[in-house]
């Protein structure tokens, strides 16, 4: 793949990653937003244990994941869960 593409390839990945952080971040997520970023992290064999300082180590942070010690699914009301 040429240089142009992979950058076009680059750019489009961050603003597609970025756009979901917000959405995700001010609540305004929808299901499928949510199943997006669900798809993405798996995609990328990112996980739970997964601490990265990069746009999809963002995105993990913020989902709302169940956690095994909890089971909390509070967090989940405000996503239309």
């Amino acid at each position: 793949m040429n240089e142009q593409k992979q950058d076009a390839l680059e750019r489009l990945w961050d603003l597609t990653v970025h756009a979901l952080l917000e959405r995700i971040e001010t609540g305004a997520a929808t299901s499928q937003d949510l199943n997006i970023a669900r798809q993405m992290l798996k995609d990328h064999g990112v996980n739970v244990s997964d601490v990265d300082a990069s746009p999809i180590g963002d995105l993990s942070s913020v989902l709302p994941f169940i956690t095994p010690q909890t089971n909390d699914l509070d967090h989940l009301e405000s996503y239309g869960q």
